[in-house]
């Protein structure tokens, strides 16, 4: 099971648990009079409906999994994914706990809950969870959950705490595009310019702009001084996300066009 908590404040949840290349919905085969399969059967089955959309059916299965095994740490991660989907953030909350509790050499339920408990303003408590996870050695994508962990710290202020957590994220994958997307940020707000500059090319040669990144580019280069550069990177976000945000403010402040 895997569930990535993409950086904050833009937190995007995608679900990979137990699915391949095609998704579906068709009872599997366990064997029969044994719970514990048969839950991890509908935590399936409740995933494949969670992709298409189909939340009540989706919450009958995890419920009913959770009957058959409440032991079942994976019926509560997911169950937290579903709850946060519909809005109900506490709910979310507990089964994410649950899971930790339930599986506390499981990474991906510590990076799971720590969103959660980032999310909820719980910052350092969340570096906590994110520091579980990274360290873990059965871990796959360490870098994940110390992109997060550095997140969550700028949000209380450890600049210097964020900015360790984003070059050990980098050690362990150097274009982990969110870490350096993070690295460009953070030396901006420090008004280191050319760093900042360096991160945010890294990031763009590795990973599509967006508005966010593109936004970014441009103030940097303002801060630099180079004119040429910055309307560059203004006309990719006129031309690509005219709708956005980023761009309605370069037009609102007479900036584009004259």
């Amino acid at each position: 099971m895997r569930i990535v908590m993409k950086y904050f404040p833009q937190a995007v949840v995608c679900i990979a648990l137990f699915l391949t290349a095609c998704v579906t919905t068709h009872e599997p085969a366990y064997p029969v009079g044994d719970p514990v399969e048969a839950a991890r059967a509908n935590v399936r089955l409740a995933v494949a409906y969670m992709h298409r959309g189909e939340y009540e059916i989706a919450m009958a299965k995890l419920q009913r999994a959770l009957e058959q095994d409440p032991k079942n740490a994976d019926a509560h991660t997911t169950l937290g994914v579903l709850y946060e989907t519909l809005g109900e953030r506490k709910k979310a909350g507990t089964h994410y706990r649950e899971a930790v509790h339930l599986a506390p050499d499981d990474p991906n339920a510590h990076n799971n809950y720590g969103t959660w408990l980032c999310q909820d303003g719980r910052l350092k408590q969340a570096q906590k969870e994110f520091t579980k996870a990274a360290e873990s050695p059965f871990y796959k994508t360490p870098q994940v959950a110390l992109t997060n962990a550095g997140s969550c710290a700028m949000r209380d202020g450890e600049v210097a705490r964020a900015e360790q957590y984003f070059r050990r994220a980098l050690a362990v994958d150097e274009a982990y595009p969110d870490a350096l997307y993070q690295m460009a940020s953070l030396k901006y707000q420090q008004g280191d310019y050319m760093r900042a500059r360096a991160f945010v090319q890294r990031y763009l040669s590795i990973a599509r702009a967006n508005a966010e990144s593109l936004a970014l580019a441009i103030r940097i280069e303002n801060a630099l001084g180079d004119d040429d550069a910055a309307w560059e990177y203004t006309d990719e976000l006129i031309a690509d996300f005219p709708d956005s945000p980023q761009a309605r403010a370069i037009y609102d402040a007479n900036k584009y066009g004259d």
